[in-house]
C-alpha cells in the first residue's frame, strides 16, 4: 500500500527528521528540557547525535502512527516495532543524556522495551539518525 507524501527511501526520511528538528515545537521542546535539566551537552557529533535521536522521539511522541509509514519502506519489520513502542521510545529519549549506542539501547530497557527488541530499535534509530 503506497501513502501519497510518504517518504519511500532512507534520505526522504532523514530528510523527514531533519525538518522536524528545526520546527519551532521541537526547539521549545529541546529549550524547556534544557532549562529543566540545567545540563549542557556535548557539541559536535556526539552533541549532533543526541538532538537527533531526542528530535527521532519527539517524532514518535506527536507522531509514532505516522512515523511507522515513513520507515515501513525501508523495513516492515522495524515500522511495527516503532509504532508498537513509540510512547517508550519517546520516553527513553527525553532522559537520554548520551548519543551512543549504549546510551540508548540502556534507556530503552529502562523504559520497558526487551533486550533484543531495545537493540533492534538502536539499530533503526541510529540508523535514520
Amino acid at each position: 500500500m503506497e501513502i501519497e507524501g510518504a517518504p519511500s527511501t532512507v534520505e526522504d526520511t532523514r530528510d523527514f527528521i531533519q525538518y522536524a528538528a528545526t520546527t519551532e515545537e521541537f526547539q521549545s521542546y529541546i529549550g524547556e528540557e534544557i532549562a529543566q535539566d540545567d545540563v549542557a551537552h556535548a557539541s559536535g557529533v556526539v552533541g549532533g547525535t543526541l538532538k537527533a535521536i531526542k528530535a527521532f522521539g519527539w517524532i514518535c511522541r506527536v507522531g509514532g502512527k505516522t512515523l511507522k509509514y515513513a520507515i515501513r519502506p525501508l523495513s516492515p519489520s522495524k515500522a511495527k516495532l516503532i509504532d508498537q513502542y513509540a510512547r517508550k521510545i519517546a520516553y527513553a529519549t527525553e532522559r537520554l543524556e548520551s548519543g551512543t549506542k549504549s546510551a540508548l539501547i540502556s534507556a530503552l530497557k529502562k523504559a520497558g522495551v526487551p533486550g533484543k527488541t531495545a537493540e533492534a530499535l538502536a539499530e533503526i534509530i541510529l540508523w535514520l539518525v
